[in-house]
This record gives structure tokens, C-alpha cells and sequence, in this order.
């Protein structure tokens, strides 16, 4: 009589107890970090002469080591560049992209480092908790200076365009 009663209480008492104490109407906390995709192009041209240079490395500014090389593409012989970067960190703030010219003197010379600020248009939305979805910005075009032999730009000095010295947004 005492294992019968033992078993309704098992049967009875403990999914009772069990799942009473776990609360499915609250949101779970989630450890992650917010991501999305972004879809970029424009073109890279000479401030000098307007012309398209082929061989600059675009990428985003938080990624710039060679393990996130798949998240950069060269501009084309034409200038011309287009990529899409899927499960990057959502850009809060400011969201950058870095113009460098990689391959020294090659492709119309030596050019200096530039970082452009995006503003992004969000033209899907996620598909998670966690997918910000997708954003993109077209037509941009980064005006590139030529370096000169001490490192300062020629035409202007190494902060020529801007008011702080920094980088400005390269969009013209």
C-alpha cells in the first residue's frame, strides 16, 4: 500500500513541483551580441585627377586583421568596390569603413589611409532576437590623396579637409 501511495505522489506531486517552478511567461535572459548584415559599394577615386584606382583595401574599421579578411574587398580596376558582410557586430554609433591602400606605389601611387562614417539604411529586418537586419549603402565615394614622401598628403599637408585633423567622412 505505502509503494502505491509512492507512486501517486511521484505521478502527481513532482510535475506539479518540477514544472510549477519554471515560469514560461517571462522573457529568458540571452547571452549574445546584436549582429547584422551590411551592404556596401561605391567607388575609390583620386582627389586629384577624379579617375577610379584599382587595389584599394575596403574594410570595416572593427575588423582589421587578417582574420576578418572576408569582411574587406579590393576596388576594381575601374575603382569601383561591392561587398556584404553577414554577422557582423551591429554598428551602434559610428559605423566605418577604411579605405587603405595596400600595394605602395602600384595602381596610380602611394595613397594615404582614410576612414569614412556610413549612415546605413536598414532595408530588412532581422529575422532574431539578436539579427538587427540588414542595412546598406550605396553610390559612396571615397576621394583618396596621394601621400607624399614625409607622410603628409601632397597639396595640403597630412590634415588638409578637415577641421580636427582626424579623418573626415569622405563622402563628397
Amino acid at each position: 500500500m505505502l509503494r502505491i501511495f509512492y507512486k501517486i505522489m511521484c505521478l502527481i506531486l513532482l510535475p506539479v513541483l518540477g514544472f510549477g517552478a519554471c515560469d514560461f511567461t517571462e522573457d529568458m535572459d540571452e547571452y549574445g551580441s546584436p549582429y547584422a548584415t551590411y551592404k556596401v559599394s561605391g567607388s575609390v577615386v583620386s582627389a586629384l585627377t577624379g579617375e577610379g584606382i584599382q587595389g584599394i583595401k575596403i574594410y570595416f574599421s572593427h575588423y582589421m586583421d587578417d582574420e576578418y579578411d572576408e569582411y574587406s574587398e579590393f576596388s576594381y580596376v575601374d575603382g569601383t568596390w561591392y561587398f556584404e558582410a553577414h554577422g557582423l557586430d551591429y554598428c551602434w554609433d559610428d559605423c566605418e569603413i577604411v579605405a587603405e591602400d595596400i600595394d605602395g606605389r602600384e595602381n596610380g601611387g602611394l595613397f594615404t589611409k582614410k576612414i569614412i562614417t556610413l549612415e546605413p539604411e536598414k532595408t530588412e529586418k532581422g529575422s532574431s532576437v539578436w539579427d538587427e537586419g540588414t542595412f546598406e549603402q550605396h553610390d559612396i565615394e571615397i576621394r583618396m590623396e596621394k601621400a607624399s614622401v614625409d607622410g603628409g598628403q601632397d597639396g595640403g599637408g597630412p590634415d588638409a579637409g578637415t577641421e580636427d585633423g582626424g579623418s573626415d567622412s569622405g563622402l563628397d
